[in-house]
Parts: C-alpha cells; sequence; structure tokens
C-alpha cells in the first residue's frame, strides 16, 4: 500500500501543478490579466524575437513578474512529469532493457531540453539575456516536443507489442 502511495503522489502533484498553472492567477490567468492573447511561450513549436518583444511590451513589468511565478511551478512540474515517466518507462518495458533504456533517454531529454528552456526564458523575459537568444530557446522548445513525442510513440508501440505478443 505505501509503495501505490508513493508512485502515486507525482500523479497528484503533477495535477496541482497543472491547477496553479492554468487555473491561478500564479499561472495563465495572471498573466492574461495584463494582456488577453497572451500564450506560454513554452507551448508553442516555434516563436520568434518579435513574438517575445511584443509579448512582452504587452504584459509589461507585472505580467512579467507573473510569467516568472509561472516558471517556478513550472520547474517543479518538470522534475514532477520526469519522475513519472521514469515510472512508467520501467513499468512498461520490464521485459525489454533496451526499449527502457530509450524510453528513459527521452524522458531525461525531455527533462533537460525542458529545464534549459524555462531557464533561457526567464533569463531572456528579465534582460539577462538579448532577445536575439529566443530562436536557440524556440528550437530547444521544438526538440523538447520532439522528445515527448518519441517518448509516447515508443510507448504505445511497446504497449502494442507486449499486448498482440501475448496472444
Amino acid at each position: 500500500m505505501k509503495h501505490k502511495i508513493i508512485v502515486g503522489m507525482p500523479f497528484a502533484l503533477i495535477t496541482v501543478c497543472l491547477f496553479i498553472m492554468y487555473g491561478t492567477n500564479i499561472g495563465v490567468p495572471g498573466i492574461a490579466q495584463y494582456w488577453s492573447d497572451f500564450e506560454l511561450l513554452d507551448m508553442q513549436w516555434f516563436y520568434s524575437a518579435d513574438t517575445v518583444t511584443i509579448m512582452l511590451q504587452n504584459i509589461g513589468a507585472d505580467g512579467i513578474r507573473h510569467y516568472l511565478y509561472y516558471f517556478v511551478v513550472d520547474f517543479v512540474f518538470i522534475v514532477l512529469l520526469f519522475l513519472v515517466q521514469l515510472q512508467i518507462s520501467k513499468t512498461v518495458s520490464e521485459k525489454n532493457q533496451k526499449i527502457c533504456r530509450f524510453l528513459v533517454a527521452f524522458a531525461v531529454a525531455r527533462s533537460v531540453l525542458d529545464l534549459l528552456e524555462d531557464i533561457l526564458l526567464s533569463l531572456t523575459i528579465t534582460d539577462k539575456l538579448p532577445v536575439g537568444v529566443i530562436t536557440f530557446t524556440s528550437c530547444i522548445t521544438a526538440l523538447k516536443f520532439f522528445a515527448l513525442f518519441l517518448w509516447c510513440g515508443i510507448l504505445l508501440i511497446n504497449t502494442l507489442y507486449n499486448k498482440f505478443a501475448e496472444r
């Protein structure tokens, strides 16, 4: 019983993080108070320096402060999602260590890229890095999504293979 609680805890905490990020003023609703067209950069496939400049001008100093709060919660979310990905990877690929290594590698890649993306975005929106870094950051965002999709694809293929191989 204790093991199930420990395994389930990251799932529950991810839900709390998502609620904070999308349902409270610490997250997107707090930033959108300053600009109704606000969209999270780290949830877009590609974005440009112009997009970021326009966003920063529209949300202003208070919106930037809210965006930084969002990043704090997002850092926690990234770590929790990594723990969940590890648990799922190990559970569904018990029979095949090679598949497990691929799943873990893509989970690590997604997490590292996500952390790097958040660090670069937070440094850029606080003027510690030039907005020109955004092109690089946008590529990191795309790679993060690519790593996540590869992880999901391998997971799905492995699950289907195991299901049909049992017959």
